[in-house]
């Protein structure tokens, strides 16, 4: 938790990813956060590190913590935000009943800077849980 603390009370710059520098880019992420900043996406950062849930989460039974359902974690191996070693504790196995991982040359925005591969790699995780009928045009 002090690390994530740390990163968060500290000045880190970074260069711009590829597609930030797309025109438009910017003009577009002042328009969505230029109401509210990033106040709203950084809140779930926040309430981890100052225990913001902890008066609500303490109650909760032990199994509420569980998840019964198939679950897919896509991480960057250039996320610092959420690297994909926080799924490979023994702690998320054991948590996630149905675990898989899977990880793509990207940063934080996977979505935005490997769509492709981010695309095949939920499509094939639903092909082999049955959730998807395979299809021929891939």
């Amino acid at each position: 938790i002090d690390g994530l603390r740390n990163w968060l009370m500290g000045d880190k710059r970074i260069p711009l990813e590829g597609f930030a520098a797309e025109p438009g880019f910017l003009e577009d992420a002042k328009a969505q956060f230029g109401g509210t900043g990033f106040i709203s996406p950084l809140m779930w950062y926040q309430a981890f590190v100052n225990g913001t849930h902890y008066q609500v989460e303490k109650d909760l039974s032990e199994s509420a913590d569980r998840v019964e359902k198939p679950l897919l974690h896509i991480s960057g191996s250039k996320d610092a935000l959420g690297p994909g070693i926080l799924y490979e504790t023994q702690e998320a196995r054991t948590a996630i009943k149905d675990l898989t991982t899977a990880e793509v040359e990207s940063g934080h925005f996977i979505p935005l800077e490997k769509p492709r591969e981010m695309a095949k790699i939920i499509t094939d995780w639903l092909e082999s849980k049955n959730l998807l009928r395979p299809s021929s045009g891939r």
